[in-house]
């Protein structure tokens, strides 16, 4: 039988060589995968060490003939950048050192446990370094725009002036200062209070047991655009959720099976939900992004 709702579910592709930053594996999707919804997201593996310089964009083949150099640069829309782990704890260890420049003043902050750092419209960023590299390690963004290439909305910035060292400290957060969301083992939760006034709720978990993620409740209501992305806490092969997802879409309560990294496109008051985990060898990533700085949603 033909799926109603078979359009909102989509696969993520961890592939080898993609472009940008020179990840081991890597998925990418914009706007015109995410059926028109303005944003654009990573999720890579990384266990390089130096510079972080890419050759190329995220959808070039070929490297570009350019020598890598440390630049900054800024983008006309805002970006969230992600550095977590993989393996049982992965959200409290990210088992490398992260140098991250913010600022036309490129001021150095060093990243050595999970973190979030908001990139708020025109605020330069980069260059990044690995410092260190105890195992392979998790890095991802969420840019509110169509394409992260998108013509004319980025810049490269030299270097200029300088800081005490503090002056962007708050546009870093740790996962371990944010509340745990309810029927995860570990994560965490940011509002757009949070992230700078990004009209973003950011909440991401790891998950180790079978059963509903919220138990007892049944379908949720948003009215707002948002995306479920489920996908494998494994270095060495992230499309393997190692678990057997439900999740319910429409009022039909229509059943989509997951057992590889898919992202769900919610639009606006589409019931969604209960997400249930049948079976599991080992846990798995959700991340769940509200197109809202406050969520607002109704159990049905």
């Amino acid at each position: 039988m033909e799926l109603k709702y078979k359009n909102l579910v989509k696969r993520l592709h961890f592939r080898e060589n993609m472009g940008g930053t020179p990840a081991r594996l890597k998925v990418y999707m914009e706007a015109a995968d995410l059926n028109g919804i303005e944003v654009n997201f990573v999720i890579g593996v990384y266990d390089l060490l130096g510079l972080w310089a890419p050759k190329r964009g995220y959808k070039d083949t070929v490297d570009r003939n350019i020598t890598p150099k440390p630049l900054a640069h800024a983008h006309t829309f805002p970006e969230l950048l992600f550095f977590y782990g993989y393996g049982a704890d992965g959200l409290h260890n990210l088992g490398a050192r992260i140098n991250l420049s913010l600022g036309k003043e490129y001021e150095q902050h060093v990243i050595s446990e999970p973190a979030l750092v908001v990139a708020p419209p025109n605020l330069p960023h980069c260059p990044v370094y690995t410092e260190a590299c105890e195992r392979p390690y998790a890095h991802m963004h969420i840019a509110l725009s169509a394409d992260h290439g998108l013509e004319g909305a980025t810049t490269t910035v030299e270097q200029e002036g300088s800081t005490d060292g503090s002056k962007y400290s708050y546009l870093v957060r740790r996962f371990s200062q944010a509340q745990k969301p309810d029927g995860a083992e570990a994560g965490f939760i940011f509002t757009g209070q949070d992230l700078e006034g990004t009209p973003l709720t950011v909440t991401m978990g790891m998950y180790n047991r079978e059963g509903s993620w919220f138990p007892g409740k049944g379908a949720l209501v948003n009215p707002y655009h948002k995306l479920l992305i489920i996908f494998g806490n494994n270095a060495e092969n992230p499309n393997d959720l190692g678990a057997e997802i439900s999740v319910c879409l429409g009022e039909e309560k229509e059943e989509h099976i997951l057992t590889e990294a898919s992202v769900i496109v919610v639009p606006p008051n589409t019931p969604h939900m209960p997400v249930v985990c049948r079976k599991i060898k080992r846990p798995y990533y959700a991340l769940q992004v509200e197109f809202s700085a406050r969520p607002e949603g109704t159990w049905l």
